[in-house]
């Protein structure tokens, strides 16, 4: 959840910094923005997609003891417990954000041009669903430590995000 919410802050910074240096009439400001952060960012996206990865594998064998039906029984529980619904194919969900994360961050280290490049619908797309699925997983289904460390980053991660919005305001009406 770290990875996930510093590459998507550092995306939107780059976004903001290329915006406000084209808007400049020296169109090489934007240089800076462009190279300080892809290298860097795609290693934390693709260290966040790994990080994934394993959690998903040491949970399907430490506490799932590789079965798959306890997984999904497991799921169908929590669901059950939280919303009264006993669901347990939401541990597909889980599995096809630990591929996509992984594909996505394979894609932007591989083809970096093509990555930045894509339409920005897939992009959002992509984040939209791997920030629901980090949501419902480190805040929605779990307790104690590990949902107060989920609030927590979810609460910096707004306070940056609206420290970022309120910058861009202010340079609007300057």
């Amino acid at each position: 959840m770290i990875c996930l919410a510093l590459v998507l802050l550092m995306r939107l910074r780059r976004s903001d910094l290329e915006t406000n240096a084209l808007g400049d009439a020296d169109q090489s400001a934007a240089e800076p923005a462009k190279l300080a952060y892809p290298v860097l960012a795609s290693y934390i996206w693709l260290f966040g997609s790994l990080c994934a990865l394993f959690h998903a594998f040491f949970a399907m064998g430490f506490y799932h003891q590789w079965s798959h039906d306890l997984a999904i029984e497991d799921t169908a529980q929590k669901t059950d417990s939280l919303l009264g619904l006993s669901f347990g194919a939401g541990i597909y969900f889980n599995y096809v954000f630990v591929v996509i994360w992984l594909l996505d961050a394979i894609w932007w280290i591989v083809n970096s041009n093509h990555y930045e490049s894509r339409s920005s619908w897939i992009t959002w797309m992509i984040y939209g669903y791997l920030i629901f699925i980090a949501i419902n997983g480190a805040i929605v289904f779990e307790t104690g430590p590990v949902r107060r460390f989920g609030i927590a980053v979810l609460i910096l991660f707004g306070i940056l995000l609206a420290t970022l919005v309120r910058l861009d305001r202010s340079q609007i009406v300057k």
